[in-house]
């Protein structure tokens, strides 16, 4: 499983969009583009340290096979998660992140927090924009995990080697043969 660190850091990827949402909003208002850049930055980072950290769970933890009888998507709740934390932006009054940034950090921590304590990985866009998918799977031990695939599954008795990211959820890294 990754370290607390290490999920931290995925769960912190999945505010990339809303960084580069407040750095449109902001141009669109009329601020300097020089006043967005390190808001863009970050934006720009995130992705790369989801990447190397699908990377480094593909290559360092343990490999395991996962063996599945039934299988949902979840991709749709990507979309609804999304919707729900850039809904602030399309506030009218909304409060500027520059002027209070102690209400910016906590609307941030809540969100941080929430989605890492729920193991809510499918909230992270990142991972939907660079084609993983996300299921839930039920497995042969009758538990119930989140499974997250670069493939499409498309029939219900299947087993996989996976990587453990989390208590209840995996990362694809092959299909068993």
């Amino acid at each position: 499983m990754l370290s607390r660190f290490a999920k931290g850091l995925f769960v912190a990827t999945s505010l990339a969009p809303v960084l580069a949402a407040f750095a449109m909003k902001d141009i669109a208002n009329g601020k300097s583009l020089y006043s967005v850049v390190p808001l863009l930055a970050t934006a720009m980072l995130l992705p790369l340290v989801c990447w190397m950290l699908l990377v480094f769970a593909r290559r360092h933890l343990e490999h395991q096979e996962l063996v599945i009888t039934k299988v949902t998507s979840t991709d749709k709740e990507v979309l609804a998660y999304l919707v729900a934390y850039l809904l602030p932006l399309l506030a009218k009054d909304s409060i500027d992140y520059r002027d209070s940034p102690g209400v910016t950090a906590f609307v941030f921590g809540i969100i941080f927090l929430s989605v890492l304590h729920s193991n809510a990985f499918h909230f992270n866009p990142l991972l939907g924009c660079i084609g993983y998918h996300f299921y839930e799977v039920e497995a042969d031990d009758g538990m119930t995990y989140l499974l997250i695939t670069s493939n499409t599954i498309r029939k219900q008795k299947m087993a996989s080697k996976v990587v453990q990211l989390a208590d209840y959820i995996f990362l694809e890294v092959e299909r068993a043969p």
